[in-house]
């Protein structure tokens, strides 16, 4: 299993405070993203880079570390891409992301998290999802919904079709379940839970935070719980005393079970023992 197929949560640091930074690459969370893009203001993109050069030298104690770049559109990305170089990194998150512009990148380097926030962005995540080097995707909740001009809920209902359609588009290019954007109501634990186990139910396997708080919740909204073990063990074990015996579907707890709900069963006692 690749190294991000089993990251939970990706939490965002803005590269212009040092003590944030350390503070995130301490944190418990499975990777950090140090940001040079949007929390980075213009006159200060070169001391941006600079701090990620100096801290990400080194890989973290735990965890898995990663940078957004600028735009590939954009006149920073070179002296983004420039300042990676040599550093330890994971992975490099690539925000407004379409299949032209990652013709750019080289054929060799980090994996790339693809940050789908324009329509034109979903309507090709598939493409995108082909293109050499990308390994994940992650959804823009801010800019989509900007682009489109959703108006957030409390259900998160306008970005529900952007959301599916990025599940189905992820899976099918063999990527997995994409990563689900922040929660934007810091401090909101209802808020974050909510909108966590809708992203889980429909097939998101991580979700992006914006502050370390955030990130036991995500933790414990992704991580089986022990009553899902179980029964993912029953399943296994019926499963495999039915293939013993020459028979196929049985039931278990009253429900019918058949092969790809064993399938589901093996992925989930494979994740989480």
């Amino acid at each position: 299993m690749a190294p991000l197929d089993q990251v939970r949560s990706y939490l965002f640091v803005p590269a212009t405070d040092a003590r944030r930074v350390d503070k995130a690459l301490a944190s418990d969370a499975h990777a950090v993203i140090v940001d040079l893009e949007d929390a980075v203001p213009e006159a200060a993109k070169d001391d941006g880079r600079r701090l990620v050069a100096a801290r990400l030298r080194q890989r973290r104690a735990r965890g898995l570390q990663l940078v957004r770049i600028n735009g590939l559109d954009t006149a920073h990305a070179r002296a983004d891409l420039q300042a990676l170089e040599g550093l330890a990194l994971h992975g490099m998150v690539v925000p407004k992301a379409e299949p032209q512009p990652l013709h750019s990148l080289a054929p060799s380097g980090p994996p790339v998290v693809a940050l789908v926030e324009t329509a034109t962005g979903l309507r090709r995540a598939f493409e995108t999802a082909t293109r050499p080097r990308v390994a994940k995707l992650m959804l823009g909740v801010v800019d989509l919904a900007l682009e489109l001009g959703a108006t957030p809920g409390p259900d998160g209902r306008e970005l529900l079709h952007a959301r599916s359609a990025l599940v189905v588009d992820s899976v099918a290019a063999g990527l997995g379940g994409p990563i689900d954007g922040p929660c934007t109501a810091i401090g909101d634990e209802d808020a974050l839970r909510a909108e966590t186990v809708a992203a889980k139910a429909l097939g998101f396997a991580a979700k992006a935070c914006v502050h370390p708080e955030q990130v036991a919740v995500v933790h414990d909204v992704f991580e089986p719980s022990a009553e899902d073990l179980e029964r993912a063990r029953r399943i296994v074990a019926a499963a495999d005393a039915a293939a013993a015996g020459g028979r196929g579907a049985v039931a278990v707890d009253g429900e019918m079970v058949d092969a790809p709900v064993v399938a589901r069963a093996r992925r989930l006692l494979a994740a989480g023992e």
